[in-house]
């Protein structure tokens, strides 16, 4: 049985650069939930000719699900004496490009607010070693507005626009077919999104106590459909000694759609792999939908998701930024409204370094109780390097 891929997000970009870090990460979210931090360079730098301080990095980076991709990112305070600070961002691999562009005005109108405005595409086409010869491809415009609150805490609103388009062929997953009749090819979409963020985590490389949360919630109109998705969670720490940690995560997404219709394919839930439930390749848990003439299988993603587990992580004193861990991952994704109708656990080790060149980690994990439709491995690793 192969795989047909028909995430129509980011894709697992974001986790396989992310490397530790992706461990926070409660499920993969839309290209508009992506205005935080990211791989790039650091921005207290010396100032060059565009204005303030900036600086340019290439790097490389390999997951699971994309292989090796290529990076180059771009970013410089106070873009030409401006207020303004740019961040361009540009992956690329065998399958997968994406870009991002954005302006950041910390000081928006003399307030304690900033406001960005990004401009994010991709462009996949994942199968043609399935034999299969359609792609798809986003573009997506939006602006937001963030105003830090003390105690740790962000509140964001903000509003975009974005066009979605599937290229077609005579032989497709029904999924696809179904969402074309639905949606049309090429989709036009409306939205507006809100969230609050608090982190009261402590400081480092593995911190030891406090909590984060976050939760997002985007309504929009697809063609001319209303959609409306509600996705939060949070993670917290403790410490149990010197150098050993604990770690909890939970998180859900929910979805609404009017007229009883389903999810446009590129605002389904998707999970499996580092950031959800390690053991599963990326991009495969929950619903499948078959391709007509074929015993190939795709995965279109879900209407709701959930996700949960708990970490036991030690520091390695002899080596900086290493720390080795065991896991307990569950979550799932469903076809339906209702989370808990699909679930997936494994459990494993894994190792992860903070390196000084980037971020690199290696699980081994178990699925517990896999489906006969499930794609597993092993063995998972992102690594993530800039010069």
């Amino acid at each position: 049985m192969s795989r047909l891929g028909l995430t129509l997000t980011l894709l697992a970009a974001a986790a396989g650069l992310s490397g530790a870090a992706a461990q926070t990460v409660l499920m993969q979210q839309d290209p508009v939930d992506a205005f935080g931090p990211e791989f790039g360079p650091d921005e207290a730098t010396p100032g060059t000719m565009l204005g303030g301080g900036g600086e340019l990095a290439f790097g490389i980076s390999y997951g699971n699900a994309e292989g090796v991709m290529g990076v180059i990112e771009i970013t410089q305070d106070g873009l030409f004496g401006s207020d303004e600070d740019l961040r361009f961002h540009l992956e690329g691999s065998r399958y997968t490009q994406s870009l991002g562009l954005s302006l950041t005005d910390q000081d928006f109108l003399e307030r304690p607010l900033s406001r960005t405005i990004r401009l994010s595409g991709y462009n996949v086409d994942p199968n043609d070693e399935h034999g299969q010869q359609y792609g798809y491809s986003g573009l997506d415009l939006a602006m937001a507005f963030t105003r830090q609150v003390d105690g740790g805490m962000a509140q964001r609103l903000g509003i975009g626009v974005a066009q979605y388009s599937i290229e077609m062929t005579p032989v497709m997953p029904l999924a696809v077919t179904t969402h074309a009749a639905t949606y049309g090819a090429t989709t036009d979409v409306i939205y507006a999104f809100g969230g609050l963020d608090v982190n009261r985590v402590e400081a480092g490389w593995m911190p030891g106590s406090g909590w984060r949360a976050t939760a997002n919630l985007e309504v929009g109109q697809a063609k001319d459909t209303g959609y409306a998705k509600l996705t939060f969670g949070g993670e917290a720490f403790g410490r149990l000694a010197t150098n050993t940690v604990v770690r909890g995560h939970a998180g859900m997404g929910l979805s609404a759609v009017a007229g009883n219709k389903g999810l446009p394919l590129f605002k389904t839930y998707h999970g499996g792999g580092i950031g959800s439930v390690r053991g599963y390749v990326p991009g495969t848990m929950g619903p499948v939908s078959t391709v007509p003439g074929s015993s190939d299988l795709a995965y279109p993603g879900g209407e709701s998701a959930w996700s949960a587990g708990i970490e036991l992580l030690q520091a390695v004193p002899a080596v900086d930024g290493l720390k080795a861990l065991a896991f307990y991952d569950m979550g799932g994704i469903s076809g339906t409204r209702s989370p808990f109708d699909d679930k997936r656990s494994s459990v494993g080790v894994g190792l992860s370094w903070d390196s000084p060149i980037g971020p690199l980690s290696v699980f081994a994990a178990k699925p517990l109780d896999d489906k006969p439709t499930d794609e597993t491995e092993t063995l998972q690793v992102s690594y993530g390097v800039r010069f």
